[in-house]
């Protein structure tokens, strides 16, 4: 049976929320992550049991991205200098801000594609214009139009950017 998360997306970036800010870890890597091991434990699913998805998927996504932080700590590059100093090499820096930057770049252009309206839900409900995450109910509030419509406009945009990035 092939059950299909990508309408998790939003759970699996509530749970790396808990892990992220800590850490120090790129916000995408984790969720990249997270869904990844989504699509892993859904396939021992079994909705006979009586068991949300959700609530099935949540246990697995933490300890993958617990196993990922152990096994890629956020700052395996420091070491301390001959005076007990904790020294960055600058390179590494400079490279990890970069590729933020690109891949930063590179979701507002996907969302740059899509309908202002889809861009909107998309931003408000996983929190991308640095407003937090918003619950149906807010963004429906906030757009006048019902939690369903809401949750319908969600679906679409998801699935378009699904289908850009399949090509």
């Amino acid at each position: 049976m092939s059950i299909d998360v990508s309408q998790h997306l939003g759970l699996a970036v509530l749970l790396v929320k808990r892990f992220h800010r800590p850490r120090g870890v790129d916000f995408e890597e984790l969720v990249s992550v997270a869904f990844l091991a989504m699509v892993e434990a859904a396939k021992g699913f079994n909705p006979d049991k009586n068991t949300k998805l959700s609530t099935w998927l949540t246990k697995p996504v933490g300890w993958r991205v617990s196993r990922f932080l152990k096994e890629n700590p956020p700052w395996p590059h420091l070491a301390p200098n001959q005076f007990g100093k904790v020294e960055e090499p600058p390179a590494r820096e400079d490279r990890d801000k970069a590729e933020n930057r690109d891949d930063a770049r590179w979701v507002r252009r996907m969302l740059r594609r899509l309908p202002a309206r889809e861009r909107q839900v998309l931003e408000l409900r996983f929190g991308l214009v640095g407003e937090g995450e918003k619950t149906l109910e807010e963004v429906s509030q906030r757009l006048g139009v019902t939690r369903e419509r809401v949750r319908q406009i969600q679906e679409s945009a998801l699935g378009r950017l699904r289908r850009q990035i399949d090509g």
